[in-house]
């Protein structure tokens, strides 16, 4: 979104000034205070729902099921943008897909946060620090792939590709979600000598 934003509002039919692409961006705001709420006290809530089903034990991949909603908004809100923007809609339509589109980019990482926390909450530093990197690496290079991405096929085509790709990796946690127990488990020995060396290099 933020490398075609300004293309598709300063563009013909919307011929935005520089400042009204700039205000647009409350747009994105807006989705990421909802998914504050959202990830915040829903989340919690549901998790607390989810254990006591569970005989009061909470596992952390428990933490997931919110992901549910964005296998269906990120599609969606891709589509409204590309698709929307290749036939002209209106603008606010656009506005729509970007609230959508700030919405699920906040859920996405407040979700995967909270799960690494839970899953390897003594070296969280150490991974959260790991798992930044890969991904501002991943959005640095989408910066420069997007450009001739949607150039090439055009923004209908190209969105309707980063829809469905988006689909599969968002419906991926429902892997994480029944095998991530096993998967930890399996890391454990690993997982507890990491905690060991951390506590040695620390004194």
């Amino acid at each position: 979104m933020n490398a075609t934003a300004s293309v598709v509002l300063s563009g013909t039919p919307y011929n935005f000034a520089a400042s009204k692409v700039g205000l647009s961006y409350l747009s994105p705001l807006v989705g990421t205070l909802l998914a504050a709420l959202y990830t915040g006290r829903f989340s919690d809530w549901f998790t607390i729902r989810l254990a006591r089903r569970n005989q009061g034990v909470m596992e952390a991949e428990q933490r997931l099921w919110p992901f549910l909603l964005c296998v269906i908004l990120i599609p969606a809100s891709l589509i409204l943008w590309g698709v929307g923007a290749a036939h002209n809609i209106h603008w606010f339509g656009l506005l729509v897909a970007m609230c959508g589109l700030g919405f699920i980019n906040a859920v996405g990482i407040t979700l995967s946060v909270n799960y690494l926390i839970d899953s390897y909450y003594h070296i969280s530093g150490d991974a959260l620090s790991t798992v930044m990197i890969i991904r501002n690496s991943m959005a640095f290079g989408m910066g420069y792939a997007i450009t001739p991405w949607f150039e090439n096929m055009g923004f209908q085509n190209c969105f309707l590709v980063a829809a469905f790709v988006g689909m599969l990796v968002a419906a991926s946690f429902l892997a994480i979600v029944k095998y991530g127990k096993r998967l930890r488990a399996r890391s454990t020995e690993a997982y507890w000598k990491l905690v060991d060396s951390d506590v040695v290099s620390s004194h």
